[in-house]
């Protein structure tokens, strides 16, 4: 059962090719994977970063992984089933497994668009993984309704998912997530104004008008219904 806000992400250490240069790299591999016809590859992604699993990004240090994910779940987990027995009730909150989440996480691999060319040739620029499925929905909704009840609560009275929630918490200070994600969504605009980020651009635009699929741009690919894009398409 995952927490309504992100807990403390930690640290963990990242290669020395990020910054600037990570960018780049992520980028430039948005050309590496070609078009499906089988063209060369022309373009190197700087020393370091030969693939897109190897993208780690500076503010990834703060996002958490799957495995702290994980950690935070089943701690919430544990915190929602004490409270409930301290109410006369017995829950097991379905557990959360590292191996799971990371599963359905892409991480960085899609950040500069579709960079796997097999994947490509498969689902065209949508997702290729499962989605995130619903087993903590599927757990509550099987429960007695006077059980849901002690769950979610009122506004009078917080159910124990909330108590958990703020127990974990302990009164610590949140972390500003809003903040973090604009910022990393400001660092994707500015790499995406790089000359040579624009140039590959440029070509996969080229490469996709001549199979007959002329979007602008790879977001307005993966934003396109499925049935309107052939599987060997352009990367």
């Amino acid at each position: 059962m995952p927490l309504r806000n992100n807990g403390s992400a930690g640290f963990r250490a990242w290669p020395p090719e990020t910054g600037c240069r990570g960018l780049l790299a992520g980028a430039l591999l948005l050309s590496v994977a070609a078009c499906a016809a089988g063209e060369p590859v022309r373009e190197r992604p700087p020393a370091g970063v030969t693939s897109v699993s190897q993208l780690v990004l500076p503010f990834d240090a703060y996002k958490p992984t799957p495995e702290q994910r994980a950690v935070l779940g089943n701690a919430h987990n544990h915190l929602v089933a004490r409270c409930m027995s301290r109410r006369g009730l017995t829950v097991t909150p379905p557990a959360e497994d590292a191996a799971e989440l990371a599963a359905i996480d892409p991480g960085n691999s899609r950040r500069y668009g579709v960079v796997d060319t097999s994947a490509a040739q498969r689902y065209g620029y949508h997702l290729a993984r499962p989605p995130s499925p619903d087993t903590t929905g599927s757990w509550v909704n099987k429960l007695p309704k006077h059980t849901r009840h002690r769950l979610y609560g009122t506004a009078a009275d917080r159910g124990c998912l909330d108590r958990a929630s703020a127990e974990l918490e302990g009164g610590t200070r949140q972390a500003d997530w809003p903040w973090l994600g604009l910022q990393d969504s400001l660092t994707l605009e500015q790499a995406a104004k790089h000359g040579g980020v624009a140039a590959a651009t440029r070509r996969w635009q080229s490469c996709m008008t001549q199979a007959g699929h002329p979007y602008p741009d790879p977001e307005s690919a993966i934003a396109d219904t499925p049935r309107n894009q052939e599987p060997r398409a352009c990367s």
